[in-house]
């Protein structure tokens, strides 16, 4: 019983791992750049990205900040793959629409007030 939960365990690290891994990449970025930017060595975070070595939770928080990614969307995504990818591009779009809703927004109050 004791060797199957180690096994699970390491299934859990390699998915785990691998969502890090495909975040990291799509940000386009380096374990080096990463490394430079939160102060994790770069053999560490490749030791997480490979289910190597269990990461803790203030670490976790610490990539999931500078990757301005939600942790609970790594979890998603390691139980649902396949839809919570279009999940996640829809809500990546909704933030980017906001984002640029609230540039407008900006604009346009600022040419009210010119007008006062």
């Amino acid at each position: 019983m004791g060797r199957k939960l180690e096994e699970e365990e390491k299934r859990f690290l390699s998915k785990f791992g691998n969502e890090l891994k495909r975040v990291r990449k799509s940000k386009k970025l380096t374990l080096k750049d990463v490394s430079n930017a939160v102060n994790i060595k770069a053999d560490y975070i490749s030791k997480y990205e490979n289910g190597k070595k269990e990461i803790g939770l203030l670490t976790l928080n610490k990539l999931c900040n500078f990757y301005k990614y939600k942790m609970t969307n790594l979890f998603y995504r390691m139980d649902y793959p396949s839809s919570s990818s279009k999940v996640v591009e829809l809500s990546d779009k909704l933030r980017s629409l906001n984002a640029e809703y609230q540039r407008t927004a900006i604009t346009l109050q600022n040419e009210l007030d010119s007008l006062k």
